[in-house]
C-alpha cells in the first residue's frame, strides 16, 4: 500500500497495528505527525519495538533520518526487513534483539502480533532472544528521537539508556498500565523521564503547537525541556506532509 508521500508498506490481514494504517492513513496520527515534523535528516531515529516498521519507514523514507530499529521476534523481524527493502532503506539498520536494562537474553511471546511481550524466564512458550541496551548500541549520536513501545517493558529500556537519553530531544512512550506486569506504574515512568529533563506534551499537527499536559491516550510524548525553543522551531518550520488527502 501507499503509506506516506513516497513510502510504501507491506501489510497482510491480521496485522493489528499495520492494517490500522490502511484504514486511518497514519495509525497513530498525532505521534507520527509529531516525528515527521520534528525530525530532520541529520537525526538518528530509534524505533524500539519496531514491529513491521511503520515508524521506521516513515522517518527513514519521508524524512531521511538515520535509523536503528529493534524487533526481537524473528518472524516479525523478517517483515520489518521486507519493509526496509521495499523502501530502499538499509537493512543493517534493523536489529533482531530485545532492548532492556542489561545485556543478556529474554523470552518473548511470538504469536500475539503487536502485543508480543517479555515472558517469565521459566515459561516454555515463545522464543528466547538476545537482549542489549541502548547505551551499548548507540555510541555516538548527537541528536536522537525515540519511539518506545515494548508492551510494559519500557522502564527497563529507559534504565539501559542513561547516556542515550542525554542526547535525546524527544521520546514517545507507550503508557497504558502494561508496565505493572513488570513492577512499574505509568507514574513511575513519567517521574523517571521528568528526572532526566523531559516534560510531557500534547501536539496538534495542524497548528504545529505543543501543549504541556497529559492526554488520555496510550502513547505519551516527552520533549527535552532545555531544548524547547529548538523543538518549537523545528515543528513550525517543517515541510508540509500529505497522507490520504490530509495535509498537516
Amino acid at each position: 500500500m501507499q503509506f506516506g508521500q513516497s513510502s510504501k508498506l507491506l501489510v497482510s490481514r491480521g496485522m493489528t497495528g499495520a492494517t490500522g494504517n490502511v484504514y486511518a492513513g497514519l495509525h497513530e496520527f498525532r505521534e507520527m505527525a509529531f516525528f515527521l515534523h520534528v525530525c530532520r535528516s541529520s537525526d538518528l531515529f530509534l524505533d524500539i519495538g519496531a514491529n513491521i516498521g511503520s515508524y521506521s519507514i516513515l522517518l527513514g523514507r519521508e524524512v531521511g533520518c538515520d535509523l536503528m530499529s529493534f524487533e526481537p521476534v524473528p518472524s516479525t523481524f523478517k517483515r520489518l526487513v521486507d519493509n526496509l527493502e521495499l523502501n530502499e532503506l538499509p537493512v543493517d539498520s534493523a536489529v533482531n534483539m530485545g532492548v532492556g536494562g542489561e545485556l543478556g537474553e529474554l523470552r518473548f511471546s511470538s504469536d500475539l502480533d503487536t502485543v508480543n511481550h517479555v515472558l517469565p524466564a521459566q515459561s516454555k512458550k515463545g522464543v528466547v532472544v538476545p537482549v542489549t541496551t541502548l547505551d551499548e548500541m548507540i555510541k555516538d549520536a548527537s541528536q536522537t528521537f525515540i519511539k518506545l513501545d515494548v508492551e510494559g517493558y519500557e522502564m527497563e529500556v529507559i534504565r539501559g539508556a542513561r547516556r542515550t537519553l542525554e542526547n535525546c530531544l524527544g521520546i514517545m512512550v507507550e503508557l497504558n498500565g502494561s508496565g505493572e506486569a513488570y513492577g512499574y506504574s505509568d507514574e513511575s515512568i513519567r517521574l523517571e523521564l521528568n528526572g532526566r529533563g523531559f516534560v510531557e506534551v500534547d501536539y496538534n499537527p495542524f497548528t504545529r503547537k505543543m501543549e504541556f499536559c497529559r492526554v488520555q491516550c496510550d502513547n505519551a510524548l516527552f520533549v527535552k525541556e532545555d531544548e524547547l525553543e529548538l523543538i518549537k522551531d523545528r515543528l513550525s518550520s517543517a515541510s508540509q506532509f500529505r497522507v490520504r488527502g490530509v495535509e498537516f
